[in-house]
C-alpha cells in the first residue's frame, strides 16, 4: 500500500507588536517550500478578525517527507526561538 498523504495544520500567534515581522517571515517560507519535491500544498492564511493569527495548511507526500524537508528545520527554529510568536499549535 502506498504512503498516504500527510496534512498539517499549524497555527501561530504573533507576540504583540510583532505581527508584521512574523507575517514577513511566514511569507518568505512559501515560495521555497512549494518548490520542494514532496510538497503537495502549502498555504498561509491570516485571520481577518484576530490580529497576528496565522494558519498554515500543508499537504506532504508522507510523514517522512515532512521530516526531511529543509523548511521543517526553519519552522522548528522559528517556533523554538519565540522571537516573534507564541508557541505554535500543530495538528497532523
Amino acid at each position: 500500500m502506498p504512503n498516504a498523504l500527510l496534512t498539517v495544520v499549524a497555527e501561530l500567534v504573533a507576540k504583540p507588536g510583532k505581527e508584521d515581522e512574523l507575517k514577513r517571515t511566514l511569507l518568505s517560507l512559501i515560495e521555497p517550500t512549494r518548490k520542494e519535491d514532496d510538497c503537495v500544498q502549502y498555504d498561509l492564511h491570516q485571520s481577518t478578525n484576530k490580529a497576528g493569527h496565522f494558519l498554515f495548511y500543508e499537504t506532504w507526500r508522507s510523514p517522512e517527507a515532512l521530516e526531511r524537508t529543509p523548511r521543517r528545520r526553519t519552522w522548528s527554529r522559528l517556533a523554538a526561538s519565540g522571537r516573534n510568536c507564541w508557541p505554535s499549535r500543530l495538528a497532523l
